[in-house]
């Protein structure tokens, strides 16, 4: 009960934190977010159902869900070499005019 009084107080406040951040510039509000709704479905049975029907609706989750609930998840070269592009994609500028 404790636990779970904690994690919701956790995750109200990375919420909140979160939504600001959303405006502001100097917090990672998606971050913020993600990591509320990772303390909500630890908390609560009902929310944690919730987002898993949801992501397993969404075809562009549903494979990778799929593929996790296997044991089939990304291998260590596939990590590396996602975590070369998406820190590749975070340096490089956007515009390419």
């Amino acid at each position: 009960m404790i636990r779970k009084l904690l994690l919701l107080l956790c995750g109200t406040a990375l919420a909140i934190l979160g939504v600001i951040g959303l405006v502001l510039p100097v917090l990672p509000g998606v971050l913020l977010l993600a990591a509320a709704v990772a303390c909500f479905c630890l908390a609560s049975r009902r929310i944690h159902g919730h987002v898993h029907r949801h992501l397993q609706d969404n075809p562009r989750y549903r494979r990778a869900l799929l593929r996790w609930r296997a044991g089939r998840a990304l291998g260590p070269w596939q990590r590396l070499r996602l975590g070369f592009w998406l820190t590749l994609a975070s340096v490089m500028p956007a515009d390419r005019r």
